[in-house]
């Protein structure tokens, strides 16, 4: 008896199915597979893609060479061209909240959005240096910086970007270039910025520019920083000159004034890292000639990584996590990688 009305039960449960799909609807898939680990997505693109950024699990915005955009508003499952209207190199993307984001790149390249990526503005830099890192601390106020020593300041969203000299670069013994490699903006007024190529230094203002600190402390050929907060703070510094390819960790709690050694990750060259919160971060980077993996993640805010397999040998260039499980990463040839299990 039991049996013959789980019988009754599956059979409305078939009928009602079909009652409600009209002739000419999509047939219905139920699925309850979950993919573990990184899967490639499709990007409809061959060029290098640079740089991405979620302003939630499901809308996120990448960038690469030749101008391109991609934007997506389903986690990746397709992504859509935006028209940039540029054909320079575009290097770095960020969002300061849900509607607002910025993009720099070569030529001194300055693009915004106000309406999640739809539609970019062409901002004017007053350069032609290439820029590699933005950091907004709200609508208003951010920061760029690129080569030749260029640092821009904005207190207006970016309708005027002003040059800042915070050292006298022609006494101090650094590289030619003179190369900024990224910059945080935590909080009003405060701001830190890093040079690279094994000569590197930290500065750090907490009056919006009006004076800088200077930390020698700092070595690495493209560093990244990440701030959670205005005062806890992490550098990521690459170093290859042995041909090993390392990446030293130092560590701040007192907003970037100064710089203690954390940790060190062997046979891995990274080119970005994204953390989440304190404890869930990840390392990409390029593959290693020593067999090093190109991701790395920390459950233990850095103190301990572990590699995983990222499924492609191209390099990997961009990563973000939108929370400790829902990530993408971007590199060479189009690539795009997607998890929601936190790359495990």
């Amino acid at each position: 008896m039991t049996n013959f009305r789980y019988c009754i039960i599956i059979n409305l449960a078939l009928l009602l199915l079909i009652a409600c799909k009209k002739e000419g609807d999509n047939p219905v898939t139920i699925t309850t597979e979950i993919f573990k680990g990184w899967v490639i997505q499709s990007s409809g693109t061959t060029v290098s893609l640079n740089s991405v950024f979620f302003t939630d699990i499901n809308t996120g915005v990448v960038v690469g060479d030749s101008g391109i955009i991609l934007r997506t508003t389903n986690a990746g499952v397709t992504w859509e061209t935006v028209n940039s209207g540029m054909v320079a190199t575009l290097n770095r993307v960020s969002f300061v909240n849900k509607s607002i984001g910025t993009i720099v790149g070569t030529q001194g390249t300055i693009i915004r959005t106000t309406d999640v990526g739809k539609r970019w503005t062409q901002q004017i830099s007053g350069t032609n240096e290439t820029l590699h890192g933005v950091s907004f601390t709200d609508a208003n106020n951010g920061a760029v910086v690129g080569e030749n020593g260029t640092l821009l300041l904005t207190t207006d969203g970016g309708t005027n970007w002003l040059s800042q000299t915070p050292i006298k670069w022609d006494t101090m013994n650094l590289p030619v270039s003179k190369y900024f490699y990224d910059v945080s903006y935590p909080a009003l007024n405060h701001i830190i910025a890093i040079t690279g190529y094994n000569l590197g230094f930290c500065l750090c203002t907490t009056n919006g520019g009006a004076t800088w600190i200077y930390n020698r402390n700092v070595n690495g050929s493209s560093p990244r920083i990440v701030f959670l907060n205005k005062d806890v703070g992490t550098l990521y510094c690459p170093d290859h000159t042995t041909g090993q390819n390392f990446i030293y960790i130092l560590r701040t709690t007192d907003g970037g004034v100064t710089w203690n050694y954390s940790s060190t990750i062997g046979g891995t060259y990274s080119n970005d890292v994204s953390f989440s919160d304190l404890n869930n971060g990840t390392i990409v980077g390029y593959p290693s000639s020593v067999g090093g993996s190109t991701i790395q993640h920390t459950t233990d805010g850095g103190q301990t990584w572990t590699p995983q397999s990222s499924g492609t040998t191209a390099s990997l260039f961009g990563v973000f996590f939108v929370d400790a499980n829902n990530g993408t990463i971007v590199g060479g040839n189009g690539t795009i990688l997607r998890t929601s299990t936190g790359g495990q």
